[in-house]
């Protein structure tokens, strides 16, 4: 059988983020399994891909809707469950912030990133 993967689940929840569905696309994020194989050999890098991946398509979602504190809910979210934002997180948090004309919390996001790569090893 087939099963779906980390993009099946990011096409899906942007899917039904752009048809205005944000609701559904944000259940789904939910429902998103933690992947116990994949292409990586090392198994939590495919476990954060597979999170990283949704949680973007569900921030994106709430930019759509004009949703901000839901996105940051999200990125907050991420933190809580230890999985890495890359920049399509937090550049869709941030445009998501700064859709609604919340641009303190845009910049506030964009100095959290610059920190976040700050302290990432290599």
């Amino acid at each position: 059988s087939v099963r779906p993967d980390a993009t099946s689940y990011s096409l899906a929840i942007r899917s039904l983020g752009q048809a205005g569905e944000w609701n559904k696309a944000l259940n789904l994020v939910s429902r998103v399994p933690q992947m116990e194989s994949g292409p990586s050999s090392d198994k939590n890098t495919w476990e954060r891909g597979v999170d990283s991946i949704a949680y973007s398509a569900a921030i994106i979602a709430c930019k759509t809707e004009g949703n901000w504190q839901k996105a940051i809910a999200f990125l907050d979210e991420m933190q809580t469950r230890n999985v890495q934002p890359d920049r399509v997180t937090f550049n869709a948090a941030i445009a998501a912030c700064a859709a609604a004309g919340r641009w303190d919390r845009a910049l506030k996001l964009m100095l959290d990133m610059d920190k976040c790569w700050k302290q990432l090893p290599g």
